[in-house]
Formats: structure tokens, C-alpha cells, sequence
């Protein structure tokens, strides 16, 4: 039986932290365009000052060390938003964590993306951000399933879908590009090849080579895949509110991106429930095995029906149009509790 979404939050043991009255609340307006920036401290002012002039300076510091070690990322986040996604240079920025992405080769071969992965940012939005398969960045990766990318600090993204194969004996360039029919130039170009190269062994990076779809399915298992690619600007637990500097205790995720950026179905399952709610507008409500999932700020009403089935990456909706951006409310619900959403996605 579905259930309504309000008795769906009842169930859901919302814990402020600090109880606000119905009449001093703010607006669902102002909840929805600020970003949580500090989580509560019992540091006194003195020692607060201190902490935070040595975090400060250790900042810097880190920074400099990093800016005179890596390619300087020339984008901010706004703009790489609206990069097209065959762009060899890009840098991805998130509100709280960073994932920077710049050119770079590994063991000579191809000019790829080098993502340095943050909360909020994984193999599957990653995907989605480049519009690449997940099975070309499982590959890559050397991965046996998408759970092992929970485990990455550093992913490798090639500008264009393919598999890296292992020719453990040397092969012609030629024959390769006969067995997978792909171009040889192109072959070459993607694997920084010259043309004075006429037999290769190795990893080479075969473009437009795909993985049959069963096997995808058995590398991704039961893992979740993020909905969408974006800034998170709302944290799951406790937060403080940014304007009131009351403390808050969040529900779900909220994610920042582009309007009108498709929102996928996170896992297989089945639509439970879905409307329109004051505070989260057009929602869905899923069962994605043992786990109920709310999906808010929907763009407009899902075209759905109750008990229908859905697949995972299928596009259940799109973000919601708040001005310049689009945003996207994600709640897992687990026995009736609140959990974290991002330990589970990959």
C-alpha cells in the first residue's frame, strides 16, 4: 500500500536538533536556495579562532603543494557545467569536496581525463557527467565490479566510450583494428600510437568496443548509481542553517546541476507513490529492494503509474528549474529510519 509523503517524513523520525516553531520556520523557498556551510561546534570562540587560523594556513599550504605537482584546473564549477562533454579539458567543483579532471597519460598510452573523486562525485555520475558508459570506465579502471569504485580515491575517464584489452603477445596494429573493427587512425590517435608503430602488447584502449550488457549487469551487482551528476549542497544529518544558525537535522541529499538534467532511477524497483509536495514539489516514492526512496524536486508530475516497474539508469524524471539550476532531493529509507544515501551509492 503506498504510502502519503507526509506520513512517509512522519515515519522517517526527523530529529532537530534545536525545535523551531511552524511560524519561525523559513520558507520552503529559502530552505531550498541556501547551501549548509558549517556543521555544529562545541569549540569555544578562543580555541575556535586557533583551529580554524591552523586549518587555514594548512589550506594554503596543501594548495600550494598541489598547484606546483598537478595542471591547474581551469574552470570553475558553473562554468564546466555547460562544458560539452567531448572536452579534452574540464574541471569539476563541488560545494564542500572537489573532483578535479585534467588530461593526463598512464603508462604512455592515450590522452584520458584523471578525476580525483570527492563525496558526492562517483563512478556512475562521472558517467553520466561525460556521457560515457559505465561499463568504459569500469574497464578502464581495471574494476571487476562497481562496488570495488567505492574504493578509489583517483579514477582514469577516456574522452570517448571503448574497453582497454590485455594482448599478453604482440599484435599488429592492423589486425586489431580489423578483428574490433575500428579505424587504425583512430586507433592510433587514442592510444597516442605513431605511425611508425606497427605491432603493439599490452593494455591498448580499443574506442567504440562495448561489453554485452549481462556482463555489465553482473559487474554492478545490487550497487546503487548516483541519479544524477551535480554539486551537493545539502549534506545527510545534522547541519546548520546558514541564515538562522539553527541547527537542523536533514533527511536526505541534495544535489545541484544543470535544469532540466534527467534524473535516473538509482536501482531496479518499483513506483510506490508519487505527487506533489509543498516543501519537495513533483516526487516519486520507489521500492529498490529492501530500501524505500524519495525522489524530489522533480521538474514536473512523473509520468507514471502505481506498481510499475523500473530499471536502473532509466530516466524517472528531470530536475526541478530553480532559476539558474536545476536540483535534485534524494531520501533512503531503511525500517522506517533515515540512513545516509551517499555510502551506498557508487
Amino acid at each position: 500500500m503506498a504510502l502519503p509523503v507526509d506520513s512517509f517524513f512522519r515515519q522517517n523520525k526527523r530529529k532537530p536538533v534545536s525545535r523551531v516553531s511552524p511560524a519561525s520556520r523559513k520558507a520552503p523557498e529559502l530552505e531550498l536556495c541556501w547551501s549548509v556551510i558549517f556543521k555544529e561546534s562545541y569549540f569555544h570562540f578562543g580555541v575556535h579562532v586557533v583551529v580554524l587560523s591552523i586549518l587555514t594556513m594548512f589550506i594554503v599550504l596543501l594548495h600550494a603543494s598541489l598547484y606546483l605537482k598537478a595542471p591547474s584546473p581551469i574552470f570553475s564549477m558553473h562554468e564546466s557545467l555547460v562544458l560539452p562533454s567531448d572536452s579534452i579539458l574540464a574541471r569539476d567543483h563541488t560545494a564542500k569536496y572537489h573532483a578535479i579532471v585534467y588530461p593526463s597519460g598512464i603508462f604512455g598510452m592515450g590522452t584520458f581525463y584523471t578525476a580525483v573523486l570527492g563525496e558526492g562525485v562517483g563512478l556512475s555520475s562521472l558517467a553520466q557527467r561525460y556521457q560515457l558508459s559505465i561499463a568504459t570506465l569500469l574497464s578502464i579502471n581495471k574494476l571487476t565490479n562497481l562496488d570495488e569504485s567505492h574504493y578509489l580515491d583517483v579514477v582514469r575517464v577516456p574522452f570517448m566510450d571503448g574497453l582497454l584489452v590485455d594482448f599478453s603477445r604482440e599484435k599488429s596494429i592492423q589486425s586489431i583494428a580489423n578483428h574490433y573493427g575500428v579505424d587504425i587512425d583512430l586507433l592510433r590517435a587514442t592510444n597516442h600510437l605513431s605511425t611508425e608503430t606497427v605491432t603493439v602488447k599490452g593494455q591498448i584502449f580499443i574506442p567504440g568496443h562495448t561489453m554485452s550488457p549481462s556482463k555489465l549487469r553482473r559487474m554492478i551487482g545490487d550497487s546503487f548509481i548516483y541519479p544524477v551528476f551535480g554539486t551537493l549542497t545539502q549534506t545527510f544529518g545534522s547541519n546548520r542553517d546558514s541564515i538562522t544558525g539553527l541547527d537542523i537535522y536533514d533527511n536526505g541529499i541534495i544535489f545541484q546541476t544543470q535544469v532540466n538534467t534527467p534524473v535516473l532511477a538509482i536501482a531496479d524497483g518499483t513506483i510506490i507513490d508519487s505527487g506533489f509536495h509543498v516543501r519537495f514539489g513533483h516526487y516519486l516514492l520507489v521500492q529498490h529492494q529492501q530500501y524505500r526512496v524519495f525522489y524530489g524536486y522533480l521538474g514536473q508530475a512523473p509520468e507514471t503509474t502505481m506498481s510499475l516497474r523500473i530499471k536502473q539508469g532509466e530516466v524517472i524524471g528531470k530536475t526541478q528549474n530553480k532559476g539558474k539550476y536545476g536540483y535534485c532531493f534524494l531520501s533512503i529509507i531503511l525500517d522506517g529510519e533515515a540512513i545516509n544515501p551517499i555510502p551506498l551509492l557508487r
